[in-house]
């Protein structure tokens, strides 16, 4: 199946989010104008936004904890990284005022146990002078955090000890992806840097930088990784050696990582494009769209993917809704749509026969839909993390 693409073009709503973005860095505190981070393990989700982490049951749909280390100053925006009980979150610093200038940047350490607040395991406080946006990645004992100040800090992820630091040459907004030792990293420099992971000595940067800056994280598969860039392409990277080995067009930015199901990789354009690519010869199968603009990854699982994007209403363009649409990966057929009060700007995570989307508002924060059938089976609020 084949739909005409939407043309290349760079929507009102998108600039503003860069926009905003970029203020945001600018300013000592931030707004829940900020996008949440999600994530999931089990039947629990962790969810970052505005001064707080919670985590929620999706199973008995109750909160399990809520952590804010320092109500109405600190934000967060990176998804939290679980793994073996251990929750590692990344916060947007605080800045420290006229007199003393800088930004107070730290990732914490908590249990992903159950009571109203999680146990604090550790705190690696001034890990770096600029923001964290990328959701840290944990590989057994240790903790791999990108930072906006374009550094790769490796944490011992039981006391939370720095035990290496690499650089790259600019923010780091992506995930770290792992395989077989090798750590690899994007950055918006328009490359991917791949570091030992035990002691962070460099194994290459690429040597032809893309067309774009890179704002996800590497997809890892068996010989390639795959990325996606501001230059509306997928690439195909070989691990061993960061040569790339192919490019696939898409029509528009690409902020969102690349997913992968049966040798076939996919990726969405700003523009709502939607493109199915062999993932061994980088022939596109098909192409979608969907309506909006799309700032981040789809998920994907058994044949359907999830697309989360933004909805402009047509009397007035000041409105802005959210549209979570779950789409055949068989052609591209759209199996249906749910539109959200507010906009997705977060990657859905499924969780069961659920599929979880956190939009921009601390109302109504989660929201959980059918996979099957896309009924909406319940919303929830994020508590308050202001006092």
């Amino acid at each position: 199946m084949y739909a005409a693409k939407r043309p290349s073009k760079r929507p009102v709503i998108f600039i503003l989010i860069v926009a905003a973005w970029l203020l945001a860095a600018c300013g000592s505190r931030l707004s829940n104008a900020n996008w949440p981070g999600l994530s999931a393990e089990g039947n629990i989700v962790y969810v970052a936004f505005g001064n707080g982490v919670l985590a929620y049951d999706v199973e008995t749909q109750s909160n399990q904890w809520v952590f804010s280390p320092q109500p109405g100053r600190l934000s967060f925006y990176a998804a939290p990284s679980v793994e073996d009980g251990r929750v590692v979150v990344g916060d947007y610093g605080v800045s420290q005022g006229m007199f003393s200038p800088g930004v107070v940047v730290s990732a914490y350490g908590l249990s992903a146990g159950s009571g109203s607040t999680p146990d604090e395991l550790w705190a690696a406080n001034q890990i770096a002078a600029d923001r964290i946006v990328a959701p840290p990645l944990q590989v057994g004992d240790r903790v791999f955090v990108g930072t906006a100040d374009n550094q790769v800090v490796a944490l011992d992820a039981t006391d939370g000890r720095e035990l290496w630091r690499k650089e790259t040459g600019h923010s780091i907004w992506g995930q770290p992806s792992y395989k077989e030792g090798v750590l690899f990293v994007t950055s918006m420099d328009k490359k991917v840097y791949a570091f030992d992971a035990e002691n962070g000595d460099l194994v290459w940067d690429q040597p032809t930088e893309l067309g774009g800056a890179i704002a996800s994280k590497a997809l890892v598969d068996t010989d390639l990784i795959y990325v996606t860039a501001f230059d509306g392409k997928l690439h195909a990277i070989s691990q061993a050696t960061g040569e790339i080995k192919w490019s696939a067009e898409g029509q528009d930015w690409v902020w969102g990582a690349p997913v992968m199901e049966d040798g076939v990789v996919y990726f969405v354009d700003a523009a709502g494009n939607i493109y199915a690519v062999d993932g061994v010869s980088g022939k596109q199968l098909w192409t979608q769209t969907v309506e909006g603009t799309v700032q981040t990854a789809p998920a994907i699982a058994d044949g359907v993917l999830y697309i989360a994007s933004d909805k402009q209403s047509e009397s007035d363009a000041a409105i802005v809704t959210g549209l979570l649409t779950a789409m055949s990966t068989d052609g591209g057929t759209v199996l249906w749509q749910q539109q959200t009060a507010v906009p997705i700007y977060t990657a859905p995570v499924i969780v069961g026969e659920d599929v979880v989307v956190a939009v921009q508002t601390t109302d109504d924060l989660l929201n959980a839909f059918d996979r099957s059938t896309g009924t909406k089976k319940w919303d929830v609020a994020l508590p308050d993390t202001s006092q």
